[in-house]
């Protein structure tokens, strides 16, 4: 902390800023000054907007131009480039505002789509994990970690989809070797489908599909840890919530009936007691909810449900407390109406 305050009383923020300018953006002189503008927007709120007010998002957004189809490694400065300004979509308003002011979606957008190929392409060519594979995995965790972030926020909705960061993090869902990018896509969808025009957005562009496709590489009998995926992340959560926003759409909730999500729901009740558990529950309760016939398929396929993954008593039980969930919701509104 001494050090970091030091640091800004010598104005050193400012001035190494200005000697990439005086050096026309020099790689050379840039790489240092990113991973020393990472330690420092990390550190303190009040330094990273000093480098906010100093110039440094532009900064960036030229350094990731030049180098948008170079592939990353440890020495090309593109991971601290990218972690300064997933860092900032998580400090505020004020910092999301200036991000996406300077078309960091769109940027973050093509990047997305440029390190999935080569992720693609480096897997086909190497014979095991290697730093530049997992250093595209982080990459592209920390781009789609930022679009999450500033997806918390509604007014930046239109920016995401608009953007194409949307489709960018679709494409990511299914196909994602880092657990966190699973994870971190899956918030994506499950912000812009708090509300119904999301929802019908999602739905469109294949969000829902990428989805279950997602949930069918998750091991069901370990509460949604993922097969073929890096990192003790679950993302099993992020999934489940996105989920119970999107079934409020009566063609996303028939397609989860209908496939790998409705087991990912059903296990995450049997197995987990976390929030897994709560947030899975409280879907199913509102897909059956939402008409007489979705609760008569949903309560049947509890029960078609493979017997091998699941011990019938525990069906028998989750059946019934959906269908006491349910008539109890029922009730509360019948009363609430009356009193009207």
């Amino acid at each position: 902390d001494g050090a970091v305050a030091l640091f800004v009383k010598a104005r050193a923020i400012e001035i190494t800023l200005a000697a990439c300018d005086t050096a026309q953006d020099s790689d050379e002189i840039l790489v240092p000054v990113l991973r020393i503008h990472r330690l420092m927007v990390q550190a303190d709120e009040s330094c990273a907007r000093i480098c906010a007010k100093a110039g440094l998002v532009p900064l960036i957004m030229r350094f990731l131009d030049r180098n948008v189809d170079q592939r990353p490694d440890q020495n090309t400065g593109a991971e601290d480039a990218v972690a300064i300004l997933c860092d900032m979509a998580s400090s505020g308003l004020k910092f999301q505002s200036l991000l996406v002011q300077h078309h960091v979606l769109p940027r973050f957008a093509k990047l997305l789509k440029v390190w999935q190929a080569m992720l693609g392409l480096h897997l086909e060519r190497c014979a095991g994990e290697d730093t530049t594979l997992v250093l595209l995995d982080k990459l592209v965790m920390l781009c789609v970690s930022t679009i999450a972030e500033l997806s918390t926020e509604e007014r930046w909705h239109g920016n995401i989809v608009e953007s194409k960061a949307l489709r960018a993090c679709v494409a990511v869902l299914p196909v994602a070797r880092d657990a966190r990018s699973v994870s971190e896509a899956a918030r994506v969808l499950g912000n812009l489908g708090g509300r119904q025009p999301g929802r019908w957005i999602v739905l469109k562009c294949g969000g829902v599909k990428a989805i279950m496709d997602a949930c069918a590489r998750l091991d069901g009998k370990q509460g949604g840890s993922g097969r073929g995926m890096s990192s003790d992340v679950v993302p099993a959560l992020d999934l489940i919530n996105a989920m119970r926003n999107l079934c409020l759409h009566q063609r996303v909730s028939d397609l989860v009936m209908h496939g790998p999500g409705l087991r990912l729901l059903i296990d995450a009740c049997i197995h987990c007691t976390d929030d897994r558990n709560s947030n899975a529950f409280a879907t199913l309760v509102q897909m059956a909810l939402s008409s007489e016939a979705a609760s008569h398929q949903l309560l049947d396929r509890l029960m078609l449900t493979e017997s091998v993954t699941y011990d019938a008593a525990a069906l028998r039980s989750l059946r019934d407390r959906i269908t006491a969930e349910c008539a109890r919701k029922s009730a509360h509104s019948l009363q609430a109406l009356s009193v009207l």
